[in-house]
């Protein structure tokens, strides 16, 4: 593909200020203008930004790396036009769990910017931030930590407030998932606070702060603090966007989750069937987020009575990951699990075996030497060598169990958890499920017939 550098130059100066994705535009049809034309490489960006806002992730990459290759051919990293489709392929690999791929495109923005614009250019601060994010996802916390750090204190020199306030919330999501949970909320509430008294209880960005306290008191077993939060956030979005609204919809699905945690089950299920039907016409079948939705409302049916509509749904969603995401992506190996446990609870016990045993293991290949193991992958592993043990095979439940010991360990090597702390209380259950499971499996292997 011939792309002239002057029609390139052409189409920089058309996009004017254009940053990031767009998040509402449904997918155009096909690009038809010829190329070389000035409109076909406007077509392939706003093809891209649509299939991307829509979660079509695998098939925004081909227009988006189109044009990204064309113009780091043509006019090389350092103008405009490169960075953008940079930026944005990076953000459509990373959506598909393709972190290494997403970081070399990201890390060559991040380099051309510092070069031409300087460290501490409001650009490249940006590209920094979105670079430590992805360190994040692809499980490489210290560097992230590291990078996050250093972007916070470059942007606390701009005096831009918000973008600090912002770059404290992407900070506390690493120390969360470095199970520094304490620090973790300390600078969400801070970033909360920031943006409440900037710019207003009600705004949208205060809103997501508030949302991240209360997802934060949800996952560290305090639902009774999360509740009053993300119902408080719900009905504001309610009033401001209406019922149908994604981001109404998203405030709906997470306080759904912290009723179901109070024991409020049916009134959860309630609530989640009924965003999981308003998602499927607002964003569509296949949309990420009414796939949360959809998988949520599966967790919450009976795993007897109801147990194949569960099956249906959750079969629906795996096969909508597998073909978007790609098998290996965190969001299918999940996927994979959910649909194992429900066959296991409803007796099917060898089907879900097999799946448990293949989530539990693409997992377990995703850790890096920086990043402690989750507690979903230490219970995966007990939830696995409880399925070997009721199939008769005690060697591999303890195989299983060991596995999940050795990993527990390898979480809390380097920290002392606190008595009091919920981390420590979760710590404490998962080690205690896996040493008995062990135990178990171990009397039962050595007292085989």
């Amino acid at each position: 593909m011939s792309v002239c550098r002057s029609l390139m130059a052409a189409l920089v100066m058309s996009l004017g200020l254009a940053v990031g994705i767009a998040h509402a535009a449904p997918p155009p049809a096909p690009a038809v203008a010829p190329e070389d034309t000035e409109a076909y490489w406007v077509g392939l960006l706003d093809q891209g930004r649509a299939l991307y806002a829509a979660g079509r992730y695998v098939e925004a990459e081909t227009p988006m790396r189109k044009l990204y290759e064309a113009s780091l051919a043509a006019l090389g990293p350092d103008l405009p036009l490169t960075q953008l489709a940079g930026t944005n392929l990076g953000a459509i690999l990373t959506n598909q769990g393709r972190y290494d791929e997403a970081l070399a495109v990201l890390l060559s923005v991040l380099q051309a910017r510092t070069r031409v614009q300087g460290e501490g250019d409001p650009e490249t601060l940006t590209t920094a931030s979105t670079y430590a994010q992805t360190l994040r996802l692809a499980g490489r916390l210290e560097e992230a930590r590291v990078l996050h750090d250093r972007t916070l204190v470059l942007l606390r020199l701009t005096g831009r407030e918000q973008d600090v306030l912002e770059e404290m919330n992407n900070l506390a999501a690493v120390l969360q998932d470095m199970g520094r949970t304490a620090e973790a909320e300390s600078l969400y509430r801070q970033a909360w606070s920031g943006l409440g008294r900037l710019r207003g209880e009600n705004d949208s960005n205060t809103l997501v702060a508030a949302s991240n306290v209360g997802m934060t008191l949800l996952e560290s077993g305090r639902p009774e603090e999360a509740e009053p939060i993300l119902r408080r956030i719900w009905l504001i979005r309610q009033a401001a966007l209406g019922d149908d609204h994604p981001a109404t919809l998203r405030a709906a699905i997470n306080l759904a989750g912290a009723m179901d945690r109070l024991e409020r089950s049916e009134e959860a299920a309630v609530l989640q069937r009924d965003v999981w039907e308003r998602l499927r016409k607002v964003l569509g079948d296949t949309h990420p987020v009414t796939l949360t939705a959809a998988n949520n409302y599966a967790g919450m049916l009976d795993p007897v009575r109801d147990a194949g509509r569960r099956e249906a749904i959750l079969r629906r969603i795996l096969e909508v990951r597998q073909r978007d995401l790609g098998e290996d992506h965190p969001d299918t190996l999940s996927s994979i699990n959910n649909l194992g446990l429900a066959l296991g609870a409803s007796g099917r016990t060898g089907e879900a075996e097999v799946l448990v045993s293949r989530s539990t293991a693409g997992f377990a290949t995703r850790l890096t030497a920086s990043a402690p193991p989750p507690l979903n992958l230490i219970t995966a592993y007990g939830n696995l060598g409880k399925l070997r043990l009721d199939l008769g095979r005690p060697q591999g439940a303890y195989e299983a169990y060991d596995a999940g010991a050795r990993a527990l360990q390898r979480r809390f090597r380097d920290r002392r958890a606190t008595g009091g702390s919920q981390e420590a209380r979760e710590g404490l259950r998962a080690g205690r499920a896996v040493f008995l499971g062990q135990v178990r499996a171990g009397w039962s292997w050595a007292h085989q017939p």
